[in-house]
């Protein structure tokens, strides 16, 4: 997890704090995000059969304008969990 203020960033793994920067690292422009698999280790790999990977998502969860708490974040996807809600789009079209 990962909160951004005016004043710093703060990154979380499992719900405790991990680590901090400050306000020199926030970001100066909008940002997206985005998912990515990293394949390593391809040198030797002759076959030219098109291969399909699968990731897996559990939750992304974005709140504008609000720094939430772990235990916050986690009672807001409990509850989507417990809704049924698999995706919510809350970007307007066209941005």
């Amino acid at each position: 997890m990962v909160t951004i203020n005016d004043s710093n960033i703060t990154y979380y793994v499992d719900g405790q704090e991990f680590g901090r920067d400050d306000a020199r690292y926030l970001p100066e422009r909008p940002m997206s995000i985005n998912f990515n698999q990293w394949l390593i280790d391809l040198a030797g790999q002759t076959s030219t059969t098109p291969r399909a990977y699968d990731q897996k998502v559990d939750y992304v969860l974005h709140v504008k304008d609000q720094v939430l708490t772990p235990a916050q974040v986690a009672a807001k996807i409990a509850a989507y969990r417990t809704a049924g809600t698999t995706f919510e789009d809350t970007v307007p079209a066209g941005q």
